[in-house]
């Protein structure tokens, strides 16, 4: 077994080769708080982002759900322990990290919380369909205007000539603007947005614009005064949950989808959970969250190891796919029985080949999120040598990386290079490298030292 030395990505071509996400990128949801589930989750599913959640919608945080647990993080942690009469300790043992995740998704559910996608934008606004409804998306002078009513007042405008170049002269503009009957009590300005939230007669608003080079996205919320936990509340999920493309396309048409939580589905295996059930509706085929409870995460230790080091270590987990006779990419294994690989490698296949020193063996794939990109495979026997995967929150710019695949069909290819940077794009996280990818890599390793 292959402990925790290495952190893994898939290596999707079409996201990573270039560095450049595609105009067109996914919308996808990040960790099992964005699902709905008619009884608790098990322990290991639940990560250090969907506590961060959690605390939001308790209405004890409001920072970003990052999966870095620092000490504002701690601190909304302690604040939910005295609310509940725990030791305030700032560390949550299992059945409070499962009351936790209940109460907040009591919490959101009770808002109708939903995401108004547009695609042909690119953008989602998050709103609690609860407390406010969306009237419509309207053609601007510039750009394009979304009107929600209700209790909660929303309205985003994607508009140019305001791009990065000018966000200070907007900015400035909405300090400017505040007098007796608009009070600003926070402010923040970064890279290539900011953010103003204050006080406005009766009423408390938050604001935040994101610039592209194409031009800027402003998300304005604004919420009864009278309920400090509901402001604390919506602010930090709306913040958290708006997001803009890499570039705007403000002349697309409008391409508008809601997305509700939907029901969480996960296979247990009995004999580790007794008495375990398939939550939400049977599996009719391929469980669609594209998880398995079989991945462990682990943060790097220890001193860096060569490249040929790196390769002794991890190749016994890397495989070459094969879905049928024309087509090949690659998998890694992350535990005894279970691999990760991209879905277009393997198609609409339920079950492929999975080959390794001249030796072929069979997989089911057992779960499959398109959207994400992410599938896992399943060996009908035990598989001799697997990885852990990394923290996203623990891989570092600049250290080396390494791929290990499968390009063309040439099995066990070693490539070196470095994680050129960590993105945050639309609702997904992508680790940038220089290390080379070629076609058939697909659904391979990236590791470190």
């Amino acid at each position: 077994m292959v402990r925790g030395q290495f952190f893994l990505a898939l290596l999707g071509v079409s996201i990573v080769l270039s560095g450049v996400v595609p105009a067109q990128a996914q919308f996808s949801r990040d960790g099992i708080f964005d699902y709905r589930w008619d009884v608790s989750p098990p322990i290991e599913l639940i990560t250090t982002i969907d506590i961060q959640k959690a605390l939001i919608w308790a209405g004890h945080y409001n920072g970003m759900a990052d999966g870095s647990f620092g000490k504002q993080s701690r601190a909304a942690a302690i604040a939910w322990q005295e609310a509940h009469k725990f030791p305030a300790t700032g560390s949550l043992a299992q059945d409070q990290i499962v009351q936790l995740f209940n109460e907040g998704m009591r919490s959101r559910d009770a808002a109708k919380w939903t995401l108004l996608v547009d695609r042909g934008a690119g953008v989602v606004i998050p709103y609690p369909a609860a407390l406010t409804n969306f009237k419509s998306v309207q053609p601007t002078e510039n750009g394009l205007q979304y009107v929600f009513e209700g209790t909660v007042n929303i309205t985003v405008m994607l508009g140019r000539p305001v791009t990065c170049a000018n966000l200070d002269a907007l900015y400035n503009k909405e300090i400017e603007s505040a007098g007796p009957e608009r009070q600003i009590v926070y402010q923040a300005r970064r890279d290539n947005w900011y953010v103003v939230s204050g006080i406005y007669g009766a009423r408390r608003f938050y604001t935040r614009a994101e610039c592209r080079s194409s031009g800027t996205a402003i998300f304005a919320i604004n919420v009864p005064g009278n309920d400090e936990r509901l402001v604390t509340v919506l602010f930090a999920a709306f913040s958290n949950g708006v997001s803009v493309a890499p570039a705007l396309r403000l002349n697309a048409k409008p391409d508008l989808a809601t997305q509700a939580p939907e029901l969480g589905s996960v296979v247990l295996d009995a004999s580790s959970h007794p008495g375990a059930r398939v939550i939400g509706t049977q599996r009719a085929a391929i469980d669609p969250s594209g998880k398995t409870i079989g991945a462990k995460l682990a943060l790097a230790s220890g001193a860096e190891l060569r490249p040929q080091d790196v390769f002794d270590r991890a190749r016994g987990a890397v495989y070459v796919v094969k879905p049928d006779d024309t087509t090949q990419g690659s998998a890694v294994a992350i535990s005894a029985t279970d691999l990760l690989t991209n879905c277009h490698v393997i198609g609409d296949a339920w079950v492929v080949a999975i080959v390794r020193d001249e030796q072929t063996l069979t997989a089911e794939v057992i779960s499959r999120d398109k959207g994400a990109d992410r599938c896992v495979l399943r060996s009908t026997v035990t598989l001799p040598s697997w990885v852990t995967i990394g923290a996203y929150a623990d891989v570092k710019v600049g250290e080396r990386a390494y791929t290990i695949g499968a390009p063309l069909g040439l099995e066990l290819t070693l490539a070196e290079g470095l994680v050129s940077s960590k993105r945050l794009i639309v609702l997904n996280r992508f680790v940038q490298t220089s290390a080379p990818i070629s076609p058939g890599s697909s659904g391979g390793g990236l590791f470190d030292a």
